[in-house]
């Protein structure tokens, strides 16, 4: 079988006029079905179990503001730039730069691919076991759910938005459906009960915004294919600060009232097995086939010449490999680490599409920039450690570790360049 043509996802070059034909809904839909997965699930069940339902709203309806506004930002620079994530760090952090970037990028998602099917792999097995009274080796679950994944991942932004059309509702129907049961099943009265010892509003904003950050800065990869900017910054609206927080409270109620953190495992405890084993198979589809979807548009920047497909298919084939030999339980804390470092490159090119480059990119001025900006990389280094530092509690600013690295990267990279070109005003006066 031959593989797709790389050239149709636009992995080296900006997204002609004639392919950037998607609505904002239609960019909204691929996302939705990207964010309604396993993580958000869990996620919106630990707010929920912390704070509480109704500071939970709050926790989930600040986030949703800060998410809001950085998804706006960021899908603009995706449509007025029609580049992909790896394209857009060069103006920013210079075409030799920008390959570091790009291999981050890759390495982060590949591990959080393997992360993922390991978790789906295990997760399928015992619950063919439970429900249908079948053996099938976690292995082969891995395997069979990672060449799906995969075979998706290579056909680029059409794959993804073709599993997206199918996947998204079903998976809203099953979440609706966990809702309804829930309520009709339990009392409802442990919405309302606060627990001993609630954690605090800038955790509960923290899991919000820290969950969706690293998607956030790559949204680039979706919108470069919306039609205006104003149809990317509504799927960028749309999915992160009205689908995304309501996924949350969604997954939020059933967990309180059952207390179950686990959605499939309340699903089976509800007798519905099978829409379990449908519920596990897409959320983890669709998170996946979007990783390797990102992973190959950074490869590619890095190894053009392989083509978008293959480079899609080995990294996918890397991250089965990884998943088994079981490496979640160690590489969770290194991708926690590379979590913080994602974050602030969209500081960075942020700034520089905003403060310095006035939304405009000119291909030419890439001749003239140097390979590697080191202003892009000390601002990012900066992101990074403050980043850090908040994680570990060193330091508090917003109380959202992702967002200190933003606003951090941002500002310091803004600093620089007014710097720098105020010198460089003075020098030519003096000349």
């Amino acid at each position: 079988m031959s593989l797709p043509d790389g050239s149709a996802q636009y992995a080296q070059s900006q997204v002609p006029d004639s392919a950037a034909t998607f609505s904002g809904v239609q960019i909204a839909i691929v996302k939705i079905g990207v964010v309604l997965a396993l993580p958000a699930f869990i996620t919106g069940a630990q707010i929920g179990f912390s704070l509480g339902f109704s500071r939970a709203a709050v926790a989930v309806a600040i986030g949703a503001v800060v998410l809001g506004v950085l998804t706006t930002m960021t899908a603009t620079v995706g449509a007025v730039s029609r580049q992909s994530t790896a394209l857009i760090v060069r103006y920013a952090f210079g075409s030799q730069g920008a390959r570091a970037i790009s291999a981050l990028l890759g390495v982060t998602l590949i591990g959080f691919f393997a992360v993922t099917a390991e978790i789906f792999g295990r997760s399928l097995a015992s619950l063919m076991e439970r429900v249908l009274s079948v053996q099938v080796p976690a292995s082969a679950c891995i395997v069979a759910g990672g060449v799906l994944m995969i075979l998706t991942s290579i056909y680029g932004f059409n794959g993804l938005k073709r599993l997206a059309d199918v996947a998204a509702p079903v998976k809203l129907l099953g979440l609706l459906w966990i809702v309804a049961i829930a309520l009709r099943d339990h009392d409802t009265t442990a919405l309302l009960t606060t627990p001993a010892a609630p954690a605090s509003l800038g955790v509960g904003v923290s899991a919000v915004i820290g969950g969706v950050a690293v998607s956030a800065a790559i949204l680039p990869d979706m919108t470069r294919f919306a039609r205006t900017p104003g149809h990317a910054r509504a799927a960028g609206i749309v999915s992160y600060a009205i689908a995304f927080p309501l996924v949350l409270m969604l997954s939020a109620i059933p967990s309180i009232m059952t207390a179950e953190a686990d959605l499939v495992e309340i699903m089976i405890g509800m007798g519905l097995g099978l829409p379990a084993f449908l519920f596990l198979v897409f959320a983890a589809w669709t998170t996946n086939t979007s990783n390797l979807y990102s992973a190959g548009l950074g490869l590619s920047s890095l190894f053009g010449g392989a083509g978008f497909a293959l480079l899609a298919a080995a990294a996918g084939a890397a991250g089965i490999v990884l998943a088994l030999f079981g490496v979640a339980e160690w590489l969770l804390p290194f991708l926690v680490f590379l979590g913080v470092g994602i974050p602030p490159i969209a500081g960075v090119y942020l700034a520089d599409f905003y403060v310095v480059r006035r939304q405009r990119y000119d291909e030419r001025a890439l001749l003239d920039s140097p390979p590697i900006s080191w202003r892009a990389i000390a601002s990012w280094c900066a992101g990074v450690a403050l980043g850090t530092a908040a994680a570990l509690g060193l330091i508090r600013l917003t109380g959202v570790p992702s967002v200190d690295a933003i606003v951090t990267a941002f500002g310091m990279y803004s600093l620089l360049s007014v710097r720098q070109a105020r010198i460089a005003s003075v020098m030519e006066q003096q000349q």
